[in-house]
């Protein structure tokens, strides 16, 4: 087994702060998305998979899990 490379301690805040200010954007456009249309986030990636990815606007339930 290898040797591991951390993050230094610079990197290590750059990176949870960007952990962080995504969670905060997807709690953001989740809520603003079910105050207009009633939707989740991941209601509308399914929704997304069904209608803009798929030609035939149908796929069996583990090729919709696999995408999402």
């Amino acid at each position: 087994m290898g040797t591991s490379n951390w993050l230094d301690d610079n990197q290590q805040r750059t990176w949870r702060s960007w952990l962080d200010l995504h969670a905060q954007l997807n709690a953001r456009i989740n809520r603003q998305l079910q105050a207009a249309t009633g939707l989740s986030l991941s209601d509308y990636a399914i929704l997304v998979e069904l209608t803009s990815e798929e030609a035939e606007g149908s796929l069996r339930m583990f090729e919709l899990g696999e995408r999402l």
